[in-house]
């Protein structure tokens, strides 16, 4: 995206836009992950705010996942975030994190939080058999 920014009394590093709302992943001086609207740096992203970052589930992950290995050589917290959008009590976001599985995405890291929705009888039926279908020949 660019160089450092220092907001806020705070040094960072925009990597990539989350939705058009004006919120930005980056990393801080320290190299952790910090979601920034434009006014502030709003935390590191990862726990509570792990909510602002869903939107980043509505690109495509190789795409953004491109984008973010052309700034930055760390891994961004993607497993984190399938994880949170897994749990979402909606169909919305688990649906997108689910489509970022199916379009590659290593499953390793999320296995249990996909096996978890495979087995929600809470959840739609073409949700939990797209858990399911990524599941099969995993230990759940």
């Amino acid at each position: 995206m660019s160089d450092d920014v220092v907001m806020t009394g705070q040094q960072w590093r925009p990597v990539v836009a989350i939705g058009n709302h004006g919120l930005v992943l980056g990393l801080d001086a320290d190299a952790s992950w910090v979601v920034v609207d434009g006014e502030q740096v709003r935390g590191v992203a990862l726990g509570a705010n792990l909510m602002m970052l869903l939107p980043l589930l509505e690109q495509p992950h190789r795409r953004l996942s491109a984008a973010v290995a052309a700034e930055v050589l760390l891994v961004p917290p993607w497993d984190e975030l399938l994880v949170f959008a897994l749990g979402w009590p909606t169909e919305y976001w688990p649906g997108l994190a689910l489509g970022w599985l199916e379009d590659g995405y290593p499953l390793a890291g999320v296995r249990n939080a996909v096996c978890v929705v495979k087995d929600d009888t809470r959840r739609s039926q073409p949700l939990r058999h797209r858990a399911l279908r990524l599941s099969r020949g995993a230990v759940c």
